[in-house]
């Protein structure tokens, strides 16, 4: 009996109110923390609009504009045409991005030079639209580029508009190619 009872004093002395009073409520913060890299991503372009005299395809290396009207058939000068291009991006940060023609216009490669007033190269004008900047070049056979790069996070869509304006010289039998190069890099 003895053993319980002073069992029982020791506990009754715990849970006194001068034993409660010794305690003091502390507050520590969690801080829950997360980090978005700098990334940015581009998507498979689409076919903005239906264009004029142009077909949009995607293939396992890159997308494809084809020209379908290229030349009148009569005259043999290039027909205006026109196709829309959208490529779908994200940036979490600053960005380098830059559209470059690499042949400056398109050009006939089967052929050495123009012969008997015959052209071989078709020229364009190429406008993009990135974050509410627009730029704009007309190809004259000379690799060009145009950079629209921004300091800022941006998502939406660059839109490039690739026009056809008839020239005055009929063009010479071929195959017309350029590329058109869309490089979208990190800035960080």
């Amino acid at each position: 009996m003895m053993r319980a009872l002073v069992i029982f004093a020791l506990a009754a002395g715990i849970v006194t109110p001068g034993f409660a009073a010794s305690f003091t409520t502390t507050a520590q913060p969690l801080t829950v923390l997360g980090d978005v890299p700098v990334r940015c991503r581009m998507a498979q372009p689409l076919a903005a609009d239906g264009g004029s005299n142009t077909t949009f395809t995607q293939n396992g290396v890159g997308s494809e504009i084809d020209f379908t009207n290229f030349v009148d058939s009569s005259t043999g000068k290039l027909n205006a045409s026109h196709a829309q291009i959208a490529f779908p991006i994200t940036c979490t940060g600053a960005q380098r991005l830059t559209i470059i023609t690499q042949n400056g216009g398109l050009t006939n490669a089967n052929v050495a030079g123009a012969a008997n007033g015959f052209a071989v190269r078709a020229d364009y004008t190429l406008e993009a639209n990135w974050a509410s900047t627009t730029q704009s070049l007309q190809t004259d056979g000379a690799a060009a580029s145009l950079d629209i790069s921004q300091n800022t996070p941006q998502s939406g869509q660059l839109v490039l508009n690739v026009t056809l304006v008839p020239g005055d010289q009929p063009l010479e039998a071929g195959s017309y190619d350029d590329a058109i190069v869309v490089q979208l890099n990190t800035a960080e």
